[in-house]
């Protein structure tokens, strides 16, 4: 019999409660108008700069938090960052968030290029404290100023809306080494980023058993706990139709018991009473499942960590969905490690507590064995492939008014 209440529906957050206020409409003119413009930029059809910005609206972000706000003005592109909905444990000194506006950079970038326009992008113009994190000027082909960006994943462009989170458990079926050759160039224009993979049982075992052990670090940590259910999961339609981000849990593949079991997780005091009997060794048995039906693991890192390089892999991650897209393979981040080893290795592990540094440390000493890399780089990104069935569902995004202003 349990001691203690649980209850079947956690309380959802009032969206307006927050550290950190909505960038609104009326400061982003403010905030753009001391960037320089190119005189020879083109004015685009209606029709055609809707496709440009409903592309870069269907990156990927942690979480499904869309983390962007987007201006037209003057014939220009301008990517803001709105803080409100990234802020979070997983999202240190905002790296997270760079990774996915780059995201959505690149998707602009490859739905320009796929209407013959050639594409100028001026990357933290004002630096990392600005919200402005990237503008971008269009050019007819023969007009080409300097410092327009290759062209080499325009073929990617038809996949851009197909692209998805797949969670459901696959097959562990043999990806070919040309589809991962295939996966690994994807990403080579983007400077210092490298993509490297490993499918053995013994290497999925120990990643599958790192991932566990974060998952239950992030269950039992109280802030990571909160807004993993109050921000990021979904139980009912309601919540998807009204707050239009975050997880579905009908795109998980789960069980209704395994459904069950995560509602009952929501209740911090039983959390705090399986941490306190030193329990939850189950917490993240479903990541582990997942690891344990996968083909393969794929590593993205970059060789340095400042925010520029995480917005720059961020167009590197992009890049490699939507090539596993075209390859038909099921994808899915399994992100928890380099989220928190980060936090670790450049915040020195602020925010954990004393025994979860420890613990970390390390996971982090094996999770190097498995894939070897210098504590400067950036650990940008870790996934899953496999061959699985299609969603029936894809996330969904906030609308186009909501985040695009004219």
């Amino acid at each position: 019999m349990l001691l203690f209440p649980i209850p079947v529906n956690p309380i959802k957050k009032d969206p307006e409660s927050t550290n950190t206020a909505k960038l609104q409409n009326s400061a982003l003119y403010e905030l753009a108008k001391s960037f320089t413009l190119d005189p020879e930029r083109v004015t685009l059809e209606k029709e055609i700069e809707h496709y440009l910005l409903e592309s870069a609206l269907h990156a990927p972000s942690g979480a499904n938090c869309q983390p962007w706000k987007w201006l037209i003005s003057e014939n220009a592109y301008y990517l803001f960052h709105d803080k409100y909905y990234s802020e979070s444990f997983n999202d240190f000194n905002d790296l997270a968030s760079y990774l996915s506006l780059g995201c959505a950079a690149e998707n602009f970038i490859i739905a320009a290029q796929n209407k013959g326009l050639e594409v100028k992008m001026s990357s933290l113009p004002f630096g990392t404290e600005h919200k402005l994190k990237a503008v971008f000027q269009l050019f007819n082909q023969d007009t080409i100023p300097p410092l327009i960006m290759p062209h080499e994943s325009t073929h990617l462009a038809p996949h851009i809306f197909n692209r998805h989170t797949n969670r459901n458990k696959g097959s562990q079926s043999k990806i070919s080494s040309q589809d991962l050759l295939g996966l690994e160039e994807s990403i080579t224009s983007i400077e210092g980023a490298s993509l490297r993979f490993v499918h053995s049982k013994k290497s999925l075992d120990e990643l599958g058993e790192l991932i566990a052990m974060a998952d239950k670090i992030k269950m039992l940590h109280p802030q990571a706990h909160e807004e993993l259910f109050k921000n990021e999961i979904r139980f009912t339609e309601e919540e998807n139709l009204k707050y239009k981000d975050g997880i579905d849990i009908d795109l998980v593949d789960l069980t209704e018991n395994e459904k069950l079991g995560i509602k009952l997780c929501g209740d911090s005091q039983v959390m705090s009473l399986i941490n306190t009997w030193s329990l939850g060794e189950g917490l993240g048995k479903m990541s582990k499942d997942l690891i344990d039906c996968s083909s393969a693991i794929g590593f993205l890192t970059i060789d340095s960590n400042n925010p520029i390089d995480f917005f720059n892999g961020g167009r590197a991650v992009e890049k490699a969905w939507l090539k596993a897209t075209e390859l038909n393979l099921a994808f899915q981040p399994m992100t928890i490690l380099p989220y928190y080893f980060t936090r670790l290795l450049k915040g020195k592990g602020e925010g954990f507590s004393s025994k979860d540094k420890d613990t970390l440390t390390h996971m982090w000493i094996r999770f190097n064995a498995v894939f070897p890399t210098p504590k400067e780089c950036g650990q940008l990104f870790l996934f899953r492939l496999s061959e699985a069935k299609t969603p029936t569902k894809q996330s969904l995004r906030r609308p186009y008014n909501d985040i695009v202003c004219t």
